[in-house]
């Protein structure tokens, strides 16, 4: 295994006499450290469970890996690195304060690529009597879309614990739906005596469009769950 990751770090790192021979070393115990956390040593004492250790060390030497579930390998990678390096104080920082934004500014340049009449940023308003907000919302010809980007870093409290991470996972897209819900509740209850709907629909037959929502999520539940369970992602 050493001599693999050898080869690969030393094949992604810049061919530069100038650069530090020392961070080929780092690179190298970075990746060594990173596939013993994905990897099941082989313990009897401990239970298996290859959603969070994908990878299988033979009789525990850890210069033999073997991947049993190659699929499930590809959907979990990311997650377990994810908590992996969620594990500096520094990261940790970094991910507090701008992971939200990244994830949605990526949702948004994602979105803004389809054809639309209109679409709206941090739609903000005030229903029975609370205030509420959409974080986007899509307008087209026939129809809009309310839209809810969550990308709360669910799995750092909960590690190894799929059914929790369900569970967190359902709270956050039932979560999502009512506040879907109730900005269409709100739109729907506008009497249009100012012109907004008019404004952002640009369709005066505005209450006859059709309405639906759209949850974006990041990170390793869509991945892992939603192509299982046999839903629909794109």
């Amino acid at each position: 295994m050493q001599a693999v990751l050898r080869e690969f770090v030393e094949g992604t790192l810049p061919d530069d006499p100038t650069f530090d021979s020392n961070l080929h070393e780092e690179q190298i115990e970075t990746g060594r450290e990173i596939l013993e956390f994905l990897s099941y040593s082989g313990d009897s004492t401990t239970t298996i469970d290859f959603l969070s250790n994908p990878l299988f060390q033979l009789g525990g030497d850890s210069s033999e890996i073997v991947v049993p579930f190659p699929e499930v390998l590809l959907t979990t990678a990311q997650y377990r690195i994810g908590e992996y390096v969620s594990r500096f104080e520094s990261v940790q920082a970094v991910e507090n304060h701008r992971k939200g934004d990244v994830v949605e500014e990526l949702a948004q340049n994602l979105l803004t690529q389809v054809p639309n009449r209109n679409f709206v940023k941090e739609f903000e308003f005030i229903h029975n009597p609370n205030p509420g907000e959409a974080d986007r919302i899509l307008f087209f010809d026939s129809s809009y879309w309310v839209i809810e980007i969550k990308s709360h870093p669910i799995f750092r409290k909960i590690p190894n614990q799929i059914e929790l991470v369900k569970n967190r996972f359902t709270d956050k897209v039932v979560q999502a739906i009512e506040q879907i819900d109730t900005a269409q509740d709100y739109l729907e209850s506008l009497d249009d005596e100012f012109g907004l709907m008019y404004n952002l629909t640009g369709n005066k037959n505005w209450p006859s469009l059709e309405v639906g929502g759209i949850i974006v999520l990041d990170g390793f539940i869509p991945h892992c769950f939603l192509e299982t369970s046999g839903w629909t992602r794109s």
